[in-house]
């Protein structure tokens, strides 16, 4: 269960919205099918994570956060390793 984080700082409960300039995103995977891609948010979710996709150039970015302070990301991704999962920090 992700950490109690400062709520104001997760961003529309987690969607990244186009214009959304300067957020912190963690990302957890990259597939080329979209069903793996939503099995993948679906998981998160169901472990109380903000989770959602994007689709650009022919791929499905799955992302769990999208905050304004870099130190929450930071936390998210720390509690998203431990749990097994592959992260990496995208900033808009």
């Amino acid at each position: 269960m992700p950490s109690r984080m400062d709520r104001a700082d997760i961003c529309g409960a987690g969607k990244a919205r186009r214009g959304d300039a300067g957020l912190y995103m963690v990302q957890t995977g990259i597939y080329r099918v979209r069903a793996n891609a939503e099995r993948e948010v679906e998981h998160l979710k169901s472990q109380g994570f903000p989770a959602f996709m994007t689709f650009k150039d022919g791929l499905y970015y799955v992302r769990a956060g999208a905050f304004r302070n870099m130190e929450n990301a930071v936390r998210q991704e720390q509690e998203l390793r431990k749990l097994g999962y592959p992260t990496l920090l995208v900033k808009t």
